[in-house]
């Protein structure tokens, strides 16, 4: 494999890391980003990167999960997964190249504390794209180990519809239990009024020190279910987040969701009851729940909150102390035009909530971040990010107590002059810091984008901060309506 920058690629990441200084009480500062290796025979699809994912341990050690594309007629695809420790080289330790039929695409990675990791990815059973079977497999890691377990496979889909997208969804422990969850074509059960296609939920568990087990379904049957966010406490306790179809309308774009969760017991052998965060009311709905959850238990999730009618679209949020807590009522976040990001939850049981804040007019467009005690009320709305920008694909990591925040952003109608940008949020400070920019790099590279902070263990020393990926492109129809997309999107399409 070579290592080139990514201006001269099709796949590649860039990173910035936090690093703390030694025996120091300052707060950890940003180093120059990192180029990662990659074969020298990717093509790409269609000249943008391809799927790539890039997480920590403690102590600096990075996983990289990335699908390599050597062809495109005849299809053949290959997923590398492998470390990099700080100042070394690239190690490969996982290979899965097409062969018997099956072609892996779309890996999802998670990464534990102590290095146990997770990856999931989804297998095409044939060369064409649209209307061949899909598969849904796993695989393990154990902590300290450099060798992957045998694959898991999750679910096969016999039977696909054209322009349902699959989606994965993988979360671990710091003890090493993990989950796989699966949103994808509910066969034979577009049975609403409308005959709409729907999507199912299921989630296969790996419990610390045992062997995979059989997925359970969370969504109800011939009820759509999607966006599915997951999330594990200390005690292995997990917790699930989505959003369920509570109205079918003639046009799935007008189709009404609600937010709701599930929970796992540790050792647990049956899911909870599904809770509703808030009673289901024609006309609104609800997009993309995102959730942090910290090892106490204590928990967040974020949604997109939307009345067309009143031309109300708002991130709204909701908090619960402890695994076994009640959720409070909904807080309006930025009451005004905006769509959740990312959701965490500090060891000290800090709520933060980074949205994407779409203003009347483009000088008043920004990054934004709230954050509370999860007892306790949301501060104010404030951007994080200057203000004038156009930002989207953020997310939350912490070191301790301190949050770190990192996203993406352009100025208005100027796709071309990307910049990734981070801002910290430290422990009793009021208000977060100035934001940075972390790789200029990206600002003159308009395939580098996805900005991702990673890590939520006070022991982690180095997380990543950026990764550079595709631009936004078009969403599937059944995860993101227009009216979702108006909000969540305009930067791309203004």
């Amino acid at each position: 494999m070579s290592s080139r920058r990514l201006s001269l690629v099709s796949v590649a990441v860039a990173l910035s890391l936090l690093v703390i200084p030694a025996g120091a009480a300052a707060a950890p500062g940003w180093v120059a980003a990192t180029d990662f290796p990659l074969p020298a025979d990717d093509i790409g699809i269609g000249g943008l990167p391809g799927p790539d994912e890039v997480l920590y341990q403690d102590g600096g050690i990075a996983t990289e999960a990335f699908l390599q594309v050597e062809s495109i007629s005849p299809l053949q695809t290959t997923l590398h997964v492998g470390t990099l420790a700080p100042g070394g080289a690239y190690a490969e330790q996982l290979t899965l190249s097409s062969g018997g039929g099956a072609f892996p695409l779309e890996p999802k990675l998670a990464v534990a504390p102590d290095g146990a990791a997770a990856l999931a990815w989804i297998e095409l059973l044939g060369e064409k794209p649209e209307g061949s079977p899909l598969r849904y497999r796993a695989a393990y890691r154990p902590a300290g180990s450099d060798s992957w377990e045998a694959p898991f496979t999750i679910a096969t889909d016999e039977e696909v519809e054209k322009g349902v997208s699959p989606a994965l969804t993988v979360a671990i422990s710091a003890d090493g239990a993990a989950a796989v969850g699966v949103q994808h074509f509910a066969a034979g059960e577009s049975t609403g009024p409308h005959k709409q296609p729907n999507d199912r939920i299921d989630v296969a568990v790996k419990p610390a020190g045992s062997a995979w087990q059989s997925p359970q379904r969370l969504s109800p049957v011939a009820q759509s279910a999607e966006n599915l966010s997951l999330g594990f406490d200390g005690q292995g306790d997990l917790t699930a987040a989505y959003r369920l179809l509570y109205i079918e309308a003639a046009s799935s774009e007008d189709d009404l969701y609600t937010p709701v969760v599930r929970r796992l017991a540790a050792g647990g052998a049956a899911w909870g009851l599904e809770e509703q965060l808030v009673k289901p009311e024609v006309p609104w709905t609800t997009y993309a729940p995102v959730m942090g959850v910290d090892e106490a238990g204590d928990a967040v999730i974020a949604y997109q909150y939307d009345d067309d009618p009143a031309s109300k679209i708002e991130t709204r949020a909701v908090t619960r102390q402890g695994p076994n807590g009640g959720w409070t009522a909904p807080a309006a976040i930025s009451p005004k035009s905006s769509a959740p990001e990312a959701a965490g939850v500090a060891p000290d049981g800090m709520a933060y909530v980074l949205y994407s804040y779409q203003g009347s007019n483009s000088g008043e467009s920004c990054e934004g971040v709230e954050r509370a005690p999860v007892d306790g009320s949301f501060s104010g709305e404030r951007c994080v990010s200057l203000e004038s920008e156009e930002s989207f694909s953020g997310s939350i990591a912490f070191l301790g107590d301190d949050a770190y925040f990192a996203w993406r952003a352009n100025p208005p109608n100027e796709q071309s002059d990307l910049t990734i940008q981070g801002a910290r949020w430290g422990e009793g400070e009021t208000l977060p810091e100035v934001a940075q920019n972390l790789d200029t790099g990206c600002a003159t590279d308009p395939r580098r984008s996805s900005p991702t902070a990673r890590g939520a263990s006070s022991r982690s020393t180095p997380i990543p901060a950026t990764i550079c990926a595709p631009p936004p492109t078009t969403r599937d129809r059944r995860s993101c309506s227009p009216r979702a997309c108006r909000a969540r999107r305009w930067s791309a399409s203004r």
